[in-house]
C-alpha cells in the first residue's frame, strides 16, 4: 500500500512538473534563445539538437518504463540500447568539440 502511494505520488510529482515546465516554456518565462546555436558563429547547431533529442527522448523512454512497472516497486534497469544511443550522442557532440577547436586552433598558428 506505501510503496503504490509513494509511486501515485511520483507520477503526478513529475506529471506536474512537467506541466509547470511545458507552460512556463510557453508563456516564455524560460529563456531558451541560443538554446540551438553554435556559441562561436551564433547560427544553428546540429550537434546540440541531436544532443537534446537523445537525451530527452532518452529520458522519457526511462520515465515511460518507470510508469510501466510501477506495480514492481522497483526502477527498471536501463536498457544496454539506451546507454549506448545517449552515449553515442555525447560522444559525437564532445567530438565535434573537439574536432571544432583543434581546427581553430590549426587555422590560428
Amino acid at each position: 500500500m506505501l510503496v503504490e502511494s509513494a509511486q501515485t505520488a511520483f507520477v503526478l510529482f513529475m506529471g506536474t512538473l512537467l506541466a509547470i515546465v511545458t507552460f512556463k516554456l510557453l508563456a516564455g518565462q524560460i529563456n531558451t534563445r541560443g538554446l540551438l546555436a553554435d556559441k562561436k558563429t551564433g547560427g544553428f547547431s546540429p550537434g546540440r539538437l541531436q544532443l537534446l533529442l537523445s537525451t530527452g527522448g532518452g529520458a522519457f523512454f526511462y520515465f515511460y518504463e518507470i510508469v510501466g512497472t510501477a506495480d514492481t516497486g522497483t526502477l527498471p534497469t536501463v536498457p544496454t540500447e539506451l546507454l549506448l544511443i545517449v552515449g553515442a550522442s555525447n560522444i559525437g557532440y564532445l567530438g565535434g568539440k573537439v574536432y571544432s577547436k583543434f581546427v581553430n586552433r590549426l587555422e590560428h598558428v
